[in-house]
C-alpha cells in the first residue's frame, strides 16, 4: 500500500472511538477497481497496517540522519528471564501501557496471534505512542536490524544506538533529526518489540512501564461467526468505546495453520469484517457488471466480485443496515477458502449497542 494510503488511515484512526471508520463509496465509486481495493485496504489497515505504514515512513526517515552512536553487539540473555509467547490468543490484549504522560491514552489498538499494537496519544490530537509487539520467533537482529516475518524489508529497523538494558534485557533506538524516531527492546527471551515516539525523552520511561501478559482487557463484538467449525479469529482490531469497552469493528477469520501464519493482519482467500453502526448515510459500492443485490437471511446485500487480473480477485459483500449494523465482508485471493455469502449467512448479529457484544466471535 502506498505510504499517503497508509498515513490517511492512520489519521483517521487516531481520531478516537467512532467505532471504526471505512472509506467512503463516492471515494470507491470515483476509483472504481482501484477504489474497492482501497475501501477494502481500509478496513484491514485501520489499526494496524496502518500504524505498522507509519513506523515505516519514521523508519525511512531515520536512515539518512540516524544519530551517531556504537552498534549493538551480541550479548547473551539472562537465563531466568522467561520466553515470550509463540502465538498470543487474539482474544485478549497483551501488551499494557504501565505509564503514559497525562493527558494520554490509549486510542486504538490490535490484536493476533503473531503480533499485537497499541496506541496513544491525546484525544483528537496525532498518535505520540505506537508500540508493536512480537510473539517469539517472529523477529530477528541480524544484520544489526530488526527483520520481522510477514512484512516486507522496507518495515525492517535500524538498531543504530545501543541503550542500557530495559528490564534486563536489550534495547536499542534509532533517531532523526526532529526527534521521530523508534525504539526496540526484547521484552522477553525471544520476543522484541517496537515502540514509535515523539517524545525521546519520554520513550525509555514509557517502555519500562509497559507489561505483557496481565491485561484482562478482552475486545467485544458485534457479530460471532457461527456454524463453521474450525474458524476462528486470527486478529481484530479496536476503538475504546465511551463506557471503555474494546469495541471490536475490523476482525479476520481462518482456520488450520493459517491462524498462526506470521505477520498482521489478514491473509489473502480469508475473510476480514469490517462492521459499523447503520443509519451514517453511508450505502454500498455498486457498479453495473460486478455487483448485484440480493437477499440473504432476510437482509438485503449487495454483492461484488472483481475478477483476476494483475491483482488477485476480489468479493465483498455489504449490508447497509442488517440489525443496526453496516456490514462489509471481504475475500481477497483467487483461492477464496469461504465465500463472502457464506460468512455473512452464518453470522449472529448483535446489534449496535456495543453493552450487547460478546468477547466471543465464534460459537
Amino acid at each position: 500500500m502506498l505510504e499517503t494510503e497508509l498515513r490517511e488511515l492512520f489519521e483517521r484512526q487516531a481520531s478516537g472511538y467512532q467505532p471504526p471508520a471505512v472509506i467512503s463509496n463516492q471515494q470507491i465509486i470515483r476509483h472504481g477497481r482501484s477504489g474497492l481495493r482501497i475501501r477494502r485496504a481500509g478496513a484491514v489497515a485501520t489499526s494496524l497496517l496502518a500504524a505498522a505504514g507509519v513506523a515505516a515512513i519514521v523508519i525511512a526517515a531515520v536512515l539518512p540522519g540516524a544519530l551517531p552512536g556504537r552498534p549493538p553487539h551480541q550479548r547473551s540473555t539472562p537465563a531466568i528471564v522467561p520466553p515470550a509467547p509463540r502465538h498470543f490468543d487474539p482474544l485478549r490484549l497483551y501488551p499494557s501501557f504501565g505509564w503514559l504522560p497525562a493527558g494520554t491514552q490509549v486510542i486504538s489498538g490490535t490484536t493476533g496471534t503473531a503480533s499485537q499494537y497499541l496506541n496513544a496519544g491525546r484525544p483528537g490530537g496525532p498518535l505520540a505512542w505506537m508500540l508493536k509487539v512480537h510473539a517469539s520467533g517472529q523477529c530477528s537482529t541480524a544484520g544489526r536490524v530488526l527483520r520481522c516475518k510477514g512484512r516486507s524489508a522496507l518495515f525492517d529497523v535500524p538498531m543504530t544506538t545501543q541503550l542500557p538494558d530495559i528490564n534486563g534485557l536489550p534495547a536499542y533506538w534509532n533517531v532523526n533529526q526532529v526527534g521521530q524516531g523508534i525504539l526496540v527492546f526484547e521484552y522477553a527471551r525471544g520476543g522484541w518489540a517496537e515502540l514509535s515516539f515523539r517524545d525521546q525523552a519520554e520513550a525509555v520511561r514509557v517502555a519500562k512501564h509497559i507489561t505483557f501478559g496481565t491485561s484482562t482487557a478482552a475486545p467485544v463484538f458485534p457479530v460471532q461467526l457461527t456454524g463453521l467449525p474450525g474458524w476462528q479469529l486470527r486478529y481484530e482490531s479496536f476503538n475504546p468505546a465511551p463506557d471503555g469497552a474494546l469495541a471490536a469493528g475490523i476482525f479476520g477469520f481462518a482456520r488450520a495453520a493459517a491462524v498462526d501464519a506470521p505477520g498482521p493482519g489478514d491473509l489473502d482467500n480469508y475473510p476480514v469484517l469490517n462492521v459499523t453502526e447503520a443509519g451514517s448515510g453511508r450505502g454500498c459500492y455498486f457498479t453495473a457488471g460486478q455487483s448485484g443485490r440480493s437477499v440473504i437471511a432476510g437482509y438485503s446485500v449487495t454483492i461484488t466480485r472483481v475478477p483476476a487480473g494483475r491483482e488477485p480477485a476480489i468479493q465483498e459483500l455489504c449490508a447497509a443496515d442488517a440489525d443496526g449494523l453496516t456490514i462489509d465482508v471481504f475475500v481477497n485471493g483467487n483461492r477464496p477458502a469461504i465465500d463472502v455469502t457464506q460468512v455473512f449467512a452464518h453470522l449472529r448479529l448483535l446489534g449496535p449497542d456495543p453493552a450487547h457484544w460478546s468477547t466471543m466471535p465464534t460459537g
